[in-house]
């Protein structure tokens, strides 16, 4: 599956260079070698659609970016985004969005979004973690008990309380709040991710799941208790991701979001150095992490009160090999194509074998907590 990440990274940096041009199926599948049907089958894997769908969304992608941020002709558009006319365009606007072109640039947000969200999913490489939900499971740290004991006493979450997770991974967030009986529900993009959930948790008579794209999804008349994410808030844009959840919430329902900050530098400082020109030479990955700006504490500007920070601290040991295994599980880190690729994680190994076979991680827990005022 990792191969094939990189390949459909590389089929889609190719379709937008040439999307307008409707380059076909063969033209495509020549860029990577590979049959034009097996390219077509892995990409659909990969992306959640086939190559043609791709195709025709980045049209219409182009289309309504260009609407939104230039004053061009609506046949200027059209043909600059591989459209035959402006009747091709204006069939195609009215089949996505059930309006015009021209209705859609008066009031963009009055019309359906998700075919832009859609694109931008795959452009972005958001479900790069499905392509490992076995490492995922396996390697990525579980957080502070402490931390969740406060968090169920702070919320009040028990069996009469209904609570949603926001992107839940493989459950690393999950038992704590499972386990009080709550009504526990989760949505999770990755299809391999939710097989994973399901295969642990659902034999349980609380949990449920939907596997699909938060900023899409229609809950219907669903209302929530609580609403907590670990580190899964920040790769949703922030007026989605704090407009949505106050809208989801009850009256005087909480946010929760948590983080984890680790520091190997202060008990080793010379493993760091060494690991840090590893990083230099050859971290390279095709998709940089950008969620790091992400400002939780923005969630007041959304109506929520009472914003509060709280810390909890614990260690982990690891060997190289436990080590290289978190590590790649890491969104950028899985996105290093070769030459870089073995080289890399060759380094990062070789470091922690040199320092002892011992890496230690001094973690920082960060609970972050908001209320919706009760109306």
């Amino acid at each position: 599956m990792l191969e094939w990440m990189f390949t459909t990274k590389k089929l889609i940096d190719y379709i937008d260079a040439n999307a307008i041009s409707n380059p076909s199926l063969a033209d495509i599948a020549e860029q990577v070698g590979y049959s034009s049907y097996h390219c077509s089958e892995q990409f659909h894997k990969v992306a959640g659609m086939t190559i043609r769908e791709y195709i025709s969304k980045r049209k219409l992608y182009a289309a309504a970016m260009a609407l939104q941020k230039t004053q061009d002709e609506i046949i200027d558009i059209a043909l600059d985004c591989g459209f035959s006319s402006q009747q091709a365009l204006s069939r195609a606007f009215r089949k996505a969005f059930g309006c015009s072109p021209a209705a859609y640039r008066k009031n963009p947000n009055n019309f359906s979004s998700t075919i832009i969200k859609e694109v931008e999913v795959v452009m972005e490489s958001r479900g790069v973690f499905d392509a490992i939900p076995e490492e995922f499971d396996k390697y990525r740290p579980h957080y502070s008990p402490e931390l969740f004991d406060a968090l169920i006493r702070y919320a009040n979450i028990g069996e009469n309380k209904s609570v949603l997770e926001l992107g839940p991974g493989t459950g690393q967030a999950t038992d704590p709040i499972l386990d009080t009986g709550c009504e526990y529900h989760c949505i999770e993009l990755g299809k391999h991710l939710a097989v994973k959930m399901s295969e642990k948790y659902g034999n349980r008579e609380n949990f449920h799941i939907v596997n699909d794209d938060f900023i899409t999804h229609d809950f219907g008349e669903q209302k929530f208790d609580m609403i907590y994410s670990a580190r899964t808030i920040q790769w949703i844009p922030e007026d989605v991701a704090f407009s949505k959840t106050f809208a989801l919430l009850k009256p005087g329902g909480i946010l929760a979001m948590i983080h984890i900050y680790s520091d190997y530098k202060t008990p080793n400082p010379q493993l760091f150095d060494n690991i840090q020109k590893v990083y230099e030479e050859h971290y390279r990955p095709v998709t940089a992490y950008k969620h790091r700006n992400f400002q939780h504490r923005n969630a007041v500007n959304y109506g929520y009160i009472d914003y509060e920070t709280r810390e909890y601290h614990g260690k982990r040991i690891l060997n190289a090999d436990q080590y290289i295994s978190l590590v790649g599980t890491h969104s950028d880190h899985i996105m290093i194509p070769e030459p870089h690729r073995t080289p890399f994680f060759n380094g990062l190994r070789q470091a922690v074998v040199d320092a002892g076979n011992v890496i230690e991680y001094y973690d920082t827990h960060v609970l972050m907590l908001a209320r919706k005022p009760f109306e």
